[in-house]
């Protein structure tokens, strides 16, 4: 009887041990913010997901599976590396304002300006964010009145913010790149200036941490081009703390990891959506992070167009088709010839183009009226 009756509390310590193994396996499984428990109860890790896309120039039509991916990870957090608002049909007609509308339906919960959200003028910079329903910053990005551009725009101090996961503070801070002052017209800026990208960042590290961050994300629209300086590569040399650093600028397509801080960005026109996965110790502390880049014709297989930020597009997209739509001339030769695939670029890069002489021949005309008006 001994015998039977430890046999039998063998085999339910057994059956105990696999149903809760079972439970906490698909707890795993659904939660983006997820405890993992050892077989004591102690808490080990914490998962927390941060989606990020960069550069869209206003090619906005896939915002929908970015809609999607975020609501099949509860507790995800979704962010922009800059340049959404500038490089469509309808991002001019709208100066901007109709892509932070498709991007507040797409639920995204912060972004850095990017040079190019500066085109439309500073004045419709700051109108644009204060649109948003999430924070637009940038902490170098300053006033003449030395003011930053984007405080108090929908409540936000224009430099940095938190989002609390699962009781873990992710504290995020923007950089805009200096060569704004020359890569959008400067004219458009309206007193604007951009401090230096490394002093910046120090400066918000320890700005978060005294807010409280557990772990530090620097969303930077900086890139890695060699003839920029600094690259982001740089400022995570050279500054201590960065955890992880979402870029934009350069188009590159990147998950790297320099000076204990991953780097990501996808490329531009959400060609990927980038998908950063953080494992946090019981100190709050990053342990272990993955980052990589899911391919459209990816996410289009595994996520469903949402319907509600679809509509709206479709109907923002309708609005402009009268105008869009009006032929304004016969020609036989095309215009623009985007992509040379010998030279591996743009062919206006490497040689004339009808569409490249028209533009230089009007900027020539708007040139001399300005000379004549000036009269010189």
């Amino acid at each position: 009887m001994k015998k039977n009756a430890k046999r039998m509390l063998s085999v339910l310590m057994a059956v105990l041990l696999l149903v809760v193994t079972t439970v906490s396996g698909v707890g795993m499984q659904v939660s983006a913010a997820t405890d993992q428990t050892d077989l004591s109860g102690s808490t080990t890790t914490k998962e927390i997901t941060i989606l990020h896309t960069n550069d869209m120039h206003a090619s906005v039509a896939n915002l929908g599976y970015v809609k999607s991916m975020k609501d099949s990870i509860p507790g995800s957090i979704l962010v922009d590396g800059g340049d959404a608002t500038q490089g469509s049909s309808l991002a001019t007609y709208t100066q901007g304002l109709g892509i932070i509308q498709l991007m507040n339906a797409a639920g995204y919960d912060g972004m850095v300006a990017g040079n190019h959200e500066f085109d439309y003028g500073t004045s419709q910079a700051i109108t644009n964010a204060s649109a948003a329903t999430f924070p637009v910053v940038s902490a170098n990005a300053v006033k003449a009145d030395g003011t930053l551009v984007f405080a108090n725009t929908a409540g936000n101090n224009g430099c940095n913010f938190i989002k609390t996961v699962d009781g873990v503070k992710v504290g995020f801070f923007g950089i805009t790149s200096t060569e704004t002052a020359y890569k959008t017209n400067p004219s458009k800026l309206e007193g604007v200036t951009f401090q230096a990208e490394i002093d910046t960042a120090k400066v918000q590290v320890q700005a978060l941490k005294d807010q409280g961050a557990d772990i530090i994300v620097g969303l930077f629209h900086v890139g890695i081009d060699s003839t920029s300086d600094p690259t982001s590569h740089k400022i995570a040399q050279e500054v201590e703390g960065i955890d992880i650093i979402v870029d934009g600028h350069s188009h590159s397509q990147e998950t790297t990891k320099i000076n204990n801080t991953y780097i990501a960005q996808t490329g531009t026109k959400l060609a990927n959506i980038g998908k950063i996965t953080i494992q946090v110790d019981d100190q709050n502390k990053v342990s272990a992070c993955t980052t990589e880049l899911i391919a459209e014709s990816t996410y289009k297989e595994s996520y469903t167009n949402d319907a509600e930020v679809s509509a709206l597009y479709q109907q923002k997209m309708d609005e402009l088709a009268p105008i869009l739509n009006q032929k304004v001339a016969d020609l036989n030769v095309p215009v623009f010839a985007f992509y040379n695939g010998t030279a591996g670029t743009r062919t206006s890069r490497v040689e004339e183009t009808p569409g490249g002489s028209m533009v230089a021949d009007a900027m020539v005309e708007e040139g001399q009226k300005l000379l004549t008006s000036i009269g010189k």
